[in-house]
């Protein structure tokens, strides 16, 4: 009785990992999709690396902050940490409009 509960844990623990896994590698996929379609487009070397330049300096900033600060805050809520969970909401914020303000030409 106790092996065949240890073995249904196992089971369940199992197919979880493999959900994740493959959700995972979905995303990662569509992240690819919206990520590279644009260098793709490109005709030439040069449009590709003008292109590569804007996506490095405009999406990658915004999306790198948003991700980050979405993972802290839900992480933060999951342990418990109410506090800390608002101030790196906060933080994120913030720093999204430091973004916006440093891509608008610094105008105070």
């Amino acid at each position: 009785m106790i092996s065949n509960s240890w073995q249904e844990k196992m089971v369940n623990f199992v197919l979880r990992q493999k959900s994740t896994l493959l959700y995972s590698i979905g995303f990662l996929g569509l992240l690819g999709i919206i990520f590279f379609s644009d260098i793709a487009a490109a005709v030439t070397i040069e449009e590709q690396l003008d292109r590569v330049g804007v996506l490095t300096n405009g999406k990658v900033k915004v999306i790198g902050v948003t991700v980050s600060t979405l993972v802290g805050f839900f992480g933060a809520i999951v342990k418990g940490n109410i506090k800390i969970a608002i101030i790196i909401l906060l933080t994120g914020i913030a720093l999204a409009m430091m973004l916006a303000w440093i891509a608008s030409g610094m105008i105070v």
